[in-house]
């Protein structure tokens, strides 16, 4: 669920309250203070926190837009996508350089269910959809529909099941959760009575076909204080505490300059049609989302095979707010930017189930607790190597 800063309706103009500059703002996806205590909203405060001290900027914790409006000299660092260009104004966030994050003119586009096309032109869709875009990213997707409602879901299930193996995923939720794989009709029935008719018709399910013996690979481009940096990297996995593989975190390759300055990086074949795969996606969004702003881009991208046994590069899906590689991200921003003379670094997150885990002397620990979900968790992000300019 993207869950929005609360804010209220439009009043009169008052008069603004001048604020030491800069500040750096971590905003809170929960409109309720002090409810929002999980483990990714206490990552996601140390991580905006540790900006604030590296600019030597003033840093608040905020639970709500409402106490930011009318204040200057403010820098967000959102938990979530922030939705609405009203929003967007009333903060203060023009463009990529007010925040680290991005906003999106409808809620659905900070989701998965903007990568596939729906099942046909009559079904239902919510406000603000792009057919275009849909159309557009076809080449660069995993075969597959987004529905949003319940006949539309149980059509697009059978008609990516009859090509073999199906993925059904939720398309507002985090860390694969609420996904199944689809492989017999029993398979169907069990995942379109998982979901609600609530959220569904509100955020949509997508159903893809599944890429299989698949790495995943993660493209991004971010914006930070003047620097703009680009990288390409790796996922891997690791076991929670309760036996699951998830997300264990990212390597990352970070370069000055746009995507365009990755490709030498590296005569991997396969990184090279990842890059092609994120950059035909995120000019697609420029394109189609009127009012997008994104200052960190990252595409999750996976290569591997089809049912058919095909070669495929599919992105996964966007994200163009705080995420699981963001710790690397601003460990080598860091380092770009107190050191000119270096064209690119090396920059690896990790993140380690159980308790007393060891952390190297070097490395920066953005959440070490015991989490009242996932138990005993630690994250911490170093940069590996530096390459200076040739």
């Amino acid at each position: 669920m993207n869950r929005q800063p609360a804010m209220a309706g439009p009043r009169p103009q008052r008069r603004r309250r001048e604020v030491a500059a800069p500040t750096i703002v971590f905003l809170s996806a929960d409109d309720r203070a002090g409810a929002s205590t999980g483990h990714r909203r206490q990552s996601g405060a140390a991580l905006a926190a540790r900006l604030a001290r590296t600019r030597q900027a003033a840093f608040l914790d905020a639970s709500s837009a409402d106490a930011l409006e009318g204040m200057d000299g403010l820098y967000y660092v959102p938990e979530e996508t922030l939705v609405g260009r009203p929003l967007a104004r009333r903060l203060g966030i023009a463009g990529e350089d007010d925040l680290f994050g991005g906003v999106v003119p409808f809620a659905h586009m900070a989701t998965k269910a903007i990568a596939h096309p729906l099942v046909g032109p009559d079904a239902a869709a919510p406000e603000g959809w792009s057919a275009g875009f849909a159309e557009e990213v076809k080449p660069c997707v995993a075969f597959g529909y987004t529905a949003f409602a319940r006949a539309d879901l149980e059509h697009a299930a059978r008609l990516v099941a009859a090509r073999g193996r199906a993925r059904f995923k939720p398309a507002a939720a985090a860390g694969g959760l609420g996904q199944s794989l689809l492989d017999v009709d029993g398979d169907i029935t069990e995942a379109l009575a998982s979901i609600s008719d609530e959220e569904l018709e509100r955020h949509g399910v997508v159903v893809e076909e599944e890429i299989h013996d698949a790495t995943t690979f993660a493209v991004g481009r971010i914006r930070l204080h003047g620097l703009v940096a680009s990288y390409f990297g790796t996922q891997s996995q690791t076991e929670d505490n309760h036996g699951r593989m998830v997300y264990g975190g990212s390597s990352l390759t970070v370069a000055r300059g746009g995507f365009e300055q990755l490709w030498s990086l590296t005569d991997d074949h396969h990184v090279h049609r990842a890059l092609k795969q994120a950059r035909l996606f995120d000019a697609a969004a420029n394109r189609h989302f009127q009012g997008f702003i994104a200052s960190r881009r990252n595409y999750d991208i996976v290569v591997g095979l089809d049912s058919a046994g095909a070669l495929r590069t599919c992105v996964l899906e966007q994200s163009w707010r705080l995420g699981g590689a963001s710790g690397a991200e601003l460990v080598a921003a860091e380092r770009l930017l107190e050191h000119p003379e270096l064209a690119a670094v090396e920059a690896h997150c990790v993140e380690v189930y159980g308790p007393a885990v060891p952390v190297p002397a070097d490395a920066f620990v953005y959440y070490r607790d015991e989490d009242s979900e996932v138990g005993h968790l630690t994250k911490y992000a170093r940069v590996e190597a530096c390459h200076h300019a040739s």
